[in-house]
């Protein structure tokens, strides 16, 4: 996941595609009396857990065809209509046109004594259920040119919700503060404002008005998980001494 939007001074809370994120950077001021120090800018990361995709899902059927011959233009019309008696068999059982794909373009090859053209079928059912009536019903399995046939589910991608979005991005937001709280107490600062924050992909140069770039200081990422993705949030805060 890619966010790349640079928000200035902000209070109260960060929109993020429409998810409002308390912000919880801005609670520590500086006392006016006090020097200004510099800016502080630090890395903060959160883990999205999504909810893992149901196993009860789509499923695809793969039909490969192999067809071999002494002419390579007969060899290929040989292998379409294969493909297509297929495609009448599984319709006749059912299954509809807007199923129906192929695994890239049919190949041929030429082994020195007969051409060999291939191509796979790719028909997607709702459910594992409605596949075998068709295979059952159609017989394609059975057909003279069809060489494999292969089961396999469609694994959907999770997709976070804004609940969990909303999690893992304050869990990034505390992450940076931490960080930040223990820098600037290690250089004898007090921590500021927040005056300006980065969320998506972590920043690792940061440059001000007059072209002088430093560093980003962070601590290492966590290991993500399964159905799980990574967020961070580059923040800036000012200090005084």
């Amino acid at each position: 996941m890619k966010w790349g939007k640079r928000i200035g001074t902000l209070a109260g809370a960060l929109l993020l595609a429409g998810i409002v994120v308390p912000w919880i950077g801005v609670h520590q001021p500086a006392n006016a009396a006090t020097i200004p120090g510099p800016t502080l800018t630090v890395v903060g990361y959160g883990i999205v857990t999504m909810n893992a995709p149901t196993t009860a899902g789509p499923q695809q059927l793969q039909i490969t065809f192999q067809t071999e011959g002494s002419n390579g233009p007969n060899t290929l019309r040989d292998l379409n209509k294969s493909v297509t008696a297929a495609r009448i068999q599984l319709e006749k059982a059912g299954v509809s046109a807007k199923a129906f794909s192929t695994e890239g373009p049919p190949n041929l090859s030429y082994n020195n004594v007969q051409y060999q053209a291939n191509v796979t079928l790719e028909v997607t059912f709702p459910t594992l259920t409605r596949l075998a009536d068709a295979m059952q019903a159609s017989g394609v399995q059975n057909d003279a040119n069809v060489q494999n046939t292969f089961v396999n589910q469609v694994t959907a991608t999770p997709t976070p919700t804004a609940a969990q979005l909303s999690a893992g991005y304050r869990a990034a937001f505390a992450n940076a503060l931490t960080t930040a709280q223990q820098m600037a107490q290690a250089d004898n600062l007090t921590l500021g404002h927040s005056v300006s924050v980065y969320e998506g992909s972590a920043n690792t140069i940061s440059c001000n008005p007059m072209n002088g770039c430093t560093g980003i200081s962070s601590v290492s990422p966590p290991s993500v998980g399964q159905n799980q993705e990574l967020v961070a949030v580059t923040i800036t805060y000012d200090t005084s001494k």
